[in-house]
C-alpha cells in the first residue's frame, strides 16, 4: 500500500520555509526616509503614526527632512518641521539643523539642488539661512556659483511666500491661506577665502545671478583674501559680460 505523507505537517513546513524567505518588516524610520525622498504622503504619515525617529540617519547621515529638500518635497519637509504632532502628539519635529555626512543641512541641500520653494519653507519654518557647508559656504553662495537664479532669488529677496493648499498638505489642512515674510540672508558673506557670493558668480560666468545680487545690494567693492573684487574675478576668467555689468551702473528691480 502507498504511504500517504500526513498534509497538515507539509504545508506548516512549506509556510515557515516561506516565512524565512521574507525579508524582514523596513523599520518605520526606513519608511519614513523613502516617504520623504520618494514624497509618498500616505506612507509618510504611516511612518510618523507607527512611531519613526524623525532625526534617524541612512548611511550618508542624511535624515528624512535632509532627503525631502533635496528631492523638492516640500510638503513633507513643512510638515516635518511643524506638522506631525497634528495627528501624533507623541511626535517631536525634526531638527531642522542636523548635517549629513558632506555637512549639509536640509537648507543647503535644497539650495544644492535648485529647489527654490523648498528653499524659502524651509526659510519659512526657521532654518538658518546662514548656515555653512565645511567649506565655509552659505546656500546663497552654492545657488549663486552654481547659476540656480530661482534659488538665488528665494535667498537674496527677503520676500513673502503666499500659501496654497496642496504646500499646506496636512500641515494645515483646515488653515486659511495666509502670507508668511521671509528675512534675507547676508548677501556678502564670506567663505574661508574671504569670497563673496558675487565673486563665485563672477569667476562662473553666472551674469543672470550677479545681476539679481547687484540689484539686492550686494558689495562690488568687497575683496577676498587675495584682495580680489568680484570685477577682478571676472576679469581673470575672461568673463566680459559680466565685467560689463560690474563696471556699469547698479542694476534696478522693477517695482511691481
Amino acid at each position: 500500500m502507498r504511504r500517504i505523507l500526513p498534509v497538515f505537517p507539509v504545508l506548516a513546513a512549506l509556510f515557515l520555509a516561506a516565512c524565512e524567505s521574507l525579508p524582514p518588516p523596513r523599520d518605520p524610520a526606513e519608511n519614513l526616509r523613502l516617504a520623504a525622498e520618494s514624497g509618498d504622503m500616505a506612507l509618510f504619515r504611516r511612518s510618523v503614526l507607527e512611531g519613526a525617529d524623525l532625526d534617524a540617519r541612512d548611511a550618508d547621515g542624511k535624515t528624512a527632512l535632509i532627503l525631502a529638500a533635496e528631492n523638492g518635497r516640500t510638503a513633507i519637509a513643512t510638515n516635518l518641521l511643524g506638522g506631525v504632532t497634528n495627528w501624533n502628539p507623541k511626535a517631536v519635529p525634526a531638527n531642522g539643523e542636523l548635517r549629513d555626512r558632506a555637512g549639509n543641512t536640509a537648507l543647503l541641500a535644497a539650495a544644492g539642488k535648485n529647489r527654490a520653494g523648498t528653499v524659502g519653507w524651509l526659510l519659512a519654518c526657521g532654518a538658518d539661512g546662514d548656515a555653512r557647508t565645511p567649506d565655509g559656504e552659505t546656500a546663497l553662495m552654492v545657488a549663486s556659483r552654481r547659476g540656480f537664479v530661482a534659488t538665488v532669488k528665494v535667498l537674496a529677496d527677503g520676500g513673502i511666500v503666499s500659501t496654497n493648499a496642496r504646500q499646506r498638505g496636512i500641515l494645515q489642512t483646515y488653515a486659511p491661506e495666509k502670507e508668511t515674510v521671509l528675512h534675507p540672508v547676508d548677501l556678502d558673506a564670506r567663505d574661508k577665502n574671504g569670497r563673496t557670493a558675487l565673486m563665485k558668480a563672477a569667476e562662473q560666468g553666472k551674469r543672470e545671478v550677479a545681476w539679481w545680487l547687484l540689484a539686492k545690494g550686494a558689495s562690488k567693492t568687497a575683496r577676498d583674501k587675495s584682495g580680489m573684487t568680484a570685477l577682478d574675478w571676472a576679469r581673470y576668467v575672461g568673463q566680459e559680460a559680466l565685467e560689463e555689468l560690474l563696471l556699469g551702473p547698479t542694476p534696478v528691480l522693477e517695482t511691481p
